[in-house]
């Protein structure tokens, strides 16, 4: 909560433009309200410190130098408004005496990065300087005060802690969430009923180091909510030193001191349990006290034995009728809607407004913390956690989050600490980072040093989106999503834009008109930007994957296995292909797709005998020049006018120098790059969108068109079982295992794995879990998939090697079965013959039918009349075969070993005799 002193002239000047709406138009007073907010007035919100409430007397700089002695417990979240850049006047709500220049020196700073706000908006920074405004003016007075700060980052903004005890504002917790959950409720009920948390390691906070209770967790890493030095180190010093003597430069007036504020107070009657008084937020705007979830309610307080009263108040104009003669009307009518409930109460309200510089100065026990997991950390998030509002379906993280939240807050408002395990009492700078995640063990914690900026060693992956670069984009993927899949396992993601369709495949034979594989060059050149300038942003250059999906991965591959790029490994050290094959376009069809292109923009050259170009150069330096001076919209006009017709789109890469070597595919496959590569695929992939292709190219066959032919009758006929893969399906699991054995053959690591849980097994559909696209809802199973995902891809990055449990280098045909079933408890494990049916098919029985075909063609001639020969391969036409050739045809010996190799099982063969037409 922001405190700055609203003036009253503004209130008045709003309370006449209300009165003269009403003489104009016959609105009730909430439709008035709602014309004027419509017509960009300012809303009817905040306080004015006026008598009887306030003493007007005390300058708005002493305001908080007399706080009641009585245990506080202050905090915010990590991310709070920082999705919503407003401008807010820090300096005024801090009281100093030169706020104005204060505030040109800080825009000044903001607009220039003379300082690293680690991207806080001016009302995160508000709320959290005022914070320890609070504790500072608490401590001072020797006030018992609890500081946190809700770090974990997945939901950390304003609210979203809210959640936790409140159950508003709701999301699907993680599993850190739902422990964070935990130490909420068990934190507040203990504080409401103890005047401390009661939440280990939630110590009082001190004034000389910022201390406070970081609530984060984090199961993976281990990471549990802990007391911490220094609470938002960069923003408060800013604030707190350089801004406090750059005040003091300016004028060398001292704040004098004033009159002390009163309230009178009566004892509260009460049985013998805690209450928590609790007041909305919405800035006497909005909101409700009937807004929260009743079950959230119940089991953040009710079941911690803390009574939770949730006061209804007016806002907006029924609170805001401003004049100056407080007869006619007193002003901050809706404090006065707290007068009938008890005074120690009401104390509580007004000591919530107090801020936490305050508290430290006086010597209050302050407990900071921040809500740091990222999913879902924004404005409100948590307070779904406690209280109910602003929902979401938590995660595992995020249910024990909650479990965090419940207990922090409970146990301060009971003991007047928050009793979380690890969240102390803060000290400038420490606070309780309320972070969980199950995978990496973290948990909440304290920390020091708040913000601090990164290492400078972290892992880098460098992403390739797919699309066949012909679509798809650097900025489809969920933010949210890739912060926990890299970031939070400190490895910085880099994904860069490159060339796209016709901008990327205007294809002509000589190179030095324009050069081949356009979008490469981006690709390479971001290579480049990241050696040289990744250092800058926390990263080691020597520490760089290049990851793809789709034909992402296949660039990716391409990279692995190219003699040309990368010779030094200076480039990058490591590649990961998800989904992908490794197969390229041919020169002539995108030469001819370029000619198409021109001429549907009439870009080619006259056809008149006396105009034609003689020179095929000085024809494709025509067409070239011709397009670039027609604008992008119009080129995508043409592209878009193509594909509806048929046309085949602007796609792939083609085999040419400078970036391939020469060779056909099998061969460019047999001198990988020395580095660590992890490859693997869904089951399903494409089998959704059955279509025909051509296999038989994939594998260096001889005879591909009788090795086409044959695929086409066994699968047309049921000869052979395919599991219901289609063709497209096919070829992705044929060319990954390719790539593994030339790996392997090589002496290089690869990683081999299959995301085989049924569900969701389609192309694109585990990428969900690393990159947020293509979103599904994930059960039980799935949720525990993702952790997964995300330890191998972030560890392989980090150090070449998967790292989860049993995800061992792949040896001839073994992989990682990426599968999970909490209820016959199967976990991921490392089996044998990688699509067994399939690889058999292609990689034994097809292999072998191509070199007895092979040995058939070789064999002299003896009919010029062609025929097509059907056969059961059982015993009897086994001997009836071996005797026809042996006595009839004995040049045709050969054909023996060809019956002995189909007789072991039963399938329908044919071979077709052409004579020397074969």
């Amino acid at each position: 909560m922001k405190h700055v002193r609203p003036k009253l002239q503004f209130f008045e000047d709003l309370t006449v433009a209300n009165m003269e709406h009403a003489a104009n138009f016959s609105y009730t007073d909430s439709a008035i309200q709602r014309e004027l907010e419509d017509l960009g007035y300012d809303g009817y919100n905040g306080l004015v410190i006026r008598e009887p409430l306030f003493d007007e007397s005390i300058p708005y700089s002493k305001f908080m130098d007399n706080p009641k002695n009585i245990p506080t417990m202050i905090g915010c979240t990590r991310y709070e408004h920082d999705h919503e850049s407003n401008l807010f006047p820090i300096g005024e709500s801090m009281g100093f005496e030169n706020f104005k220049e204060v505030e040109e020196k800080y825009q000044l700073d903001k607009k220039e990065g003379n300082y690293d706000f680690h991207n806080h908006s001016d009302e995160t920074q508000a709320i959290m300087v005022q914070t320890i405004f609070r504790a500072n003016k608490l401590l001072e007075n020797n006030v018992t005060t609890y500081l946190y700060e809700y770090t974990y980052p997945k939901h950390a903004r304003h609210t979203d802690d809210l959640f936790y005890i409140m159950g508003v504002h709701s999301f699907e917790m993680d599993e850190n969430e739902r422990l964070l959950a935990q130490v909420y409720v068990k934190m507040f009920a203990n504080f409401a009923k103890f005047g401390e948390p009661r939440v280990p390691g939630f110590e009082e906070t001190t004034r000389d180091t910022h201390q406070y209770f970081n609530v984060f967790w984090n199961e993976t890493s281990g990471e549990r909510p802990s007391m911490k030095e220094h609470f938002e180190q960069n923003i408060i010093s800013y604030w707190f030193n350089d801004m406090i003597t750059y005040d003091k430069n300016i004028t060398a007036q001292k704040l004098k001191n004033s009159p002390k504020i009163t309230l009178k107070s009566q004892e509260m009657t009460s049985k013998n349990c805690s209450v928590v008084f609790y007041l909305h937020g919405g800035a006497l705007a909005y909101d409700s006290a009937v807004m929260f979830n009743d079950t959230v309610l119940f089991n953040s307080f009710v079941k911690q034995d803390v009574i939770l009263v949730i006061s209804a108040f007016r806002l907006g104009i029924f609170s805001h009728f401003m004049v100056e003669d407080q007869s006619i009307a007193p002003n901050n009518l809706a404090i006065y809607d707290f007068e009938n409930h008890a005074d120690e109460t009401q104390a509580i309200f007004v000591q919530t407004r107090i801020r936490a510089n305050k508290l430290i100065e006086h010597r209050v026990p302050t407990y900071l913390y921040e809500y740091t997991y990222p999913k879902h950390a924004r404005h409100t998030d948590d307070l779904f956690y406690i209280m109910g509002v602003h929902s979401f379906e938590m995660d595992e993280n995020e249910r024990r989050l909650a479990q965090v939240y419940v207990k922090m807050f409970a146990n301060f408002a009971k003991f007047g600490e928050p009793r979380v395990h690890g969240f102390d009492v803060t000290k400038r700078g420490s606070y309780f980072d309320v972070f969980w995640n199950e995978t990496s063990g973290e948990r909440p914690a304290m920390k020091e040093h708040f913000e601090q900026n990164a290492s400078k060693n972290c892992s880098v992956v460098f992403y390739l989106h797919g699309g066949a670069l012909a679509y798809d984009s650097s900025v489809m993927f969920n933010d949210t999503v890739l912060f926990n899949s890299f970031v939070k396992q400190d490895v910085i993601l880099v994904i860069p834009a490159f060339r796209l369709g016709i901008f990327s495949h205007f294809v002509v034979e000589d190179q030095s008109i324009a050069p081949n594989n356009l979008a490469l060059y981006d690709i390479l050149l971001g290579l480049e930007f990241v050696k040289n300038e990744i250092a800058n942003f926390g990263g080691s250059s020597q520490k760089v994957t290049v990851m793809g999906h789709s034909y992402g991965g296949q660039i990716a591959a391409f990279l692995t296995f190219s003699t040309e790029v990368n010779q030094d490994l200076s480039l990058f050290q490591k590649t990961i292909s998800m989904s992908s094959e490794h197969h390229f376009d041919t020169l002539e069809a995108q030469i001819e797709r370029t000619q198409r292109f021109a001429e549907f923009a009439n870009c080619l050259p006259p056809s008149t005998a006396k105009t034609v170009p003689k020179s095929q150069k000085i024809r494709d330096l025509y067409m070239m020049n011709c397009l670039q001076g027609k604008s992008a919209n119009e080129l995508l006009r043409i592209q878009r006018q193509l594909e509806d017709l048929g046309y085949e789109q602007y796609k792939y890469l083609i085999q040419r120098a400078p970036f391939f070597q020469n060779g056909s595919i099998f061969e460019f496959l047999n001198s990988p790059n020395q580095i660590p590569h992890m490859t693997g695929c869904t089951r399903y992939e494409y089998d959704h969108e059955p279509a025909d292709r051509h296999l038989e190219n994939l594998i260096n066959f001889e005879n591909p068109k009788q090795v086409e032919e044959k695929y086409r009758l066994d699968k047309s006929e049921g000869n052979y079982n395919f599991q219901n893969h289609s063709d497209d399906t096919q070829a992705i699991f044929i060319q990954t295992l390719q790539r593994v054995n030339k790996l392997t053959e090589n002496g290089v690591p690869a990683y081999l794995y299959e995301y085989t849980y049924p569900k969701h097994a389609k192309h694109t559909d585990d990428l969900f879990y690393i990159m947020g696209v293509h979103s599904f809802e994930m059960d039980e199973n799935e949720r525990r998939l993702a952790q997964v995902y995300v330890k191998m891809f972030a560890n392989f990055a980090k150090f070449g090697e998967p790292r989860v449990h049993g995800f061992d280098v792949a040896k001839r045909g073994s992989y990682f079965d990426v599968f999970w079933n909490e209820t016959s408890g199967e976990k991921p494990a490392m089996k044998e013959h990688f699509e067994q049916n399939i690889i058999s098919y292609w990689f034994n029985d097809m292999i072998a039918y191509d070199k007895n075909i092979t040995a058939f063609k070789k064999a002299p001639s003896i009919s010029k009349n062609p025929r097509l020969l059907h056969y059961q391969s059982n015993g009897s036409n086994l001997m009836l075969y071996e005797f026809f050739f042996i006595f009839i045809f004995l040049i045709f010996l050969a054909g023996c070993l060809v019956g002995k190799c189909f007789a072991t099982e039963k399938r329908n063969l044919y071979i077709q005799l052409d004579g020397d037409e074969f």
